[in-house]
C-alpha cells in the first residue's frame, strides 16, 4: 500500500469515528431534550405535592406524568415522527460525510497525480537522495533500487 493510500484511508477512518461520535452525541442530546420537560415536572411535583406522582410510557409512544391517577402532562409521538427524529439528522450527517470524504479523496488523488506525473516533454530527474553532490557517492546503504527511483 502506498503512503498516500494509507494516509487517505486513515483519514477516512478518523472521519468515520467522528461521524459515529456525532451520531452518538445527537442521540444523547435528543433524549435529554425530549425527556427533560417531563422529568423536571416529575421532580417538582414529587417534591411539592402530596400523593403519588408517576411518569411513564403508555400505549407505545405516549408519555404521561400523573398525580394520583390524574394526567398532569402528556405528549404523543407518532411512529413516523419518532423515525424522522431518530434517523433523519444522522442520515443527513452521513450523506454530508460521504460527500466531503469523496471530495477529500478526489483532492488527494489529484495531488498525488500532480506529484507523480511529469510535465509533458520534461526530463524526469532522479530523487534528491539519489543524486551525488560535489563528486561524493551516495551514502552507504543508499543503493539505487527500483522502489527508490519510482516515486
Amino acid at each position: 500500500m502506498k503512503r498516500d493510500e494509507r494516509q487517505s484511508s486513515g483519514g477516512r477512518r478518523r472521519g468515520l469515528r467522528a461521524l459515529v461520535a456525532a451520531w452518538t452525541v445527537y442521540w444523547v442530546a435528543l433524549v435529554v431534550w425530549a425527556l427533560s420537560p417531563p422529568m423536571a415536572l416529575f421532580v417538582r411535583l414529587r417534591e411539592r405535592m402530596p400523593g403519588r406522582v408517576t411518569i411513564g410510557f403508555v400505549d407505545d409512544l405516549r408519555l404521561r406524568v400523573t398525580l394520583d391517577k390524574a394526567t398532569v402532562w402528556a405528549a404523543d409521538l407518532s411512529g413516523a415522527e419518532a423515525l424522522a427524529w431518530l434517523v433523519g439528522p444522522p442520515l443527513v450527517m452521513w450523506i454530508a460525510w460521504l460527500w466531503w470524504s469523496g471530495r477529500a479523496a478526489t483532492r488527494a488523488t489529484r495531488a498525488a497525480r500532480a506529484r507523480v506525473a511529469p510535465a509533458p516533454g520534461a526530463a524526469q530527474l532522479p530523487p534528491p537522495d539519489m543524486v551525488p553532490s560535489a563528486g561524493r557517492t551516495p551514502a552507504a546503504g543508499r543503493v539505487p533500487t527500483p522502489e527508490r527511483v519510482e516515486r
